[in-house]
């Protein structure tokens, strides 16, 4: 099916695609540096642990881990949390564009060129890390998502020479 008009309607065809699959990075929780000691970074912006953080009845965009496990260490003690929790992570990432492209040849020099684009196809939201930071009202929920994660769908047409 080199010549004619099926190789025209079923020639031509290309497909690509691409996914990506990332666990969630660990979660840093912070809080008020109160240990009042001049230039001492390494307690900068942590807080004390008081208990495991992980949820047994599961995550929710609204709970994401226990907020109780966390409190601002008292003025003039050094925090006694790390500064990363591995336990806890901010949301996986799953994303997958795909493409569909039909050339149309013609007098063995030109080509015209149909493309279909399809970001995110599946449409899984990317949110933002929750809320990390003990004095904030709103810790421990995730109230945003990064810009430009919804599914995106677009066509061209090209015309090569």
């Amino acid at each position: 099916m080199n010549h004619g008009v099926a190789a025209t309607a079923l020639g031509g065809w290309e497909f690509s695609g691409i996914s990506v699959f990332q666990s969630g990075r660990p979660i840093l929780i912070i809080g008020p540096d109160q240990t009042n000691l001049y230039n001492f970074s390494s307690t900068s912006g942590r807080a004390n642990r008081l208990h495991d953080p992980v949820l047994a009845e599961g995550q929710s965009n609204g709970h994401w881990f226990d907020t109780t496990a966390f409190a601002a260490a008292p003025p003039f003690t050094i925090p006694t949390d790390s500064l990363s929790q591995p336990n806890l992570r901010s949301q996986r990432r799953i994303n997958t564009d795909f493409s569909l492209i039909k050339n149309t040849k013609f007098k063995e020099r030109y080509n015209v060129q149909f493309r279909a684009e399809f970001y995110n196809i599946f449409n899984h939201p990317a949110l933002q890390p929750p809320v990390t930071d003990v004095t904030n009202p709103q810790f421990g929920t995730v109230i945003s998502s990064i810009g430009g994660s919804e599914r995106n769908i677009q066509f061209g047409l090209r015309f090569l020479f």
